[in-house]
């Protein structure tokens, strides 16, 4: 979707998918915020191989849920992750985890942020 033709590809947005929104020159200090209701329980979310754009909408917080652990919870469903990586808005640049090196970029899960997932195979119905 684009403002300057906002009839051509203007969809729904969905639950479990996720979306980039490309904001091409920001005022300075300025937030984005989206409106809507918030989730009231957990959202299974649906892998396919290769790139997976997702959010965890927490209904109560976790304590201690790394990229790892994650990792792990996602495995323990037949699910092969192969990394995950994150935004760093300080660092300007992705952060990635690697099943490899598991203690090296091990960041903390944050809800209602996003993550990109790359998978080997599909998962169906994940709840994290």
């Amino acid at each position: 979707w684009h403002p300057e033709s906002p009839n051509v590809n203007n969809f729904n947005i969905k639950d479990s998918e996720g979306y980039y929104i490309s904001i091409v020159v920001p005022p300075i200090g300025s937030t984005l915020s989206i409106i809507g209701l918030p989730y009231t329980e957990s959202v299974p979310l649906n892998f396919a191989p290769g790139w997976n754009l997702i959010s965890v909408p927490f209904t109560t917080p976790v304590e201690g849920y790394t990229a790892q652990t994650l990792a792990q919870a996602i495995s323990g469903q037949g699910g092969q992750v192969n990394l995950i990586r994150r935004w760093d808005a300080n660092l300007q640049a992705y952060v990635t985890w690697r099943p490899a090196s598991p203690n090296v970029n091990n960041f903390a899960i944050e809800p209602n942020q996003g993550y990109l997932i790359y998978m080997s195979n599909s998962v169906s119905g994940f709840l994290p």
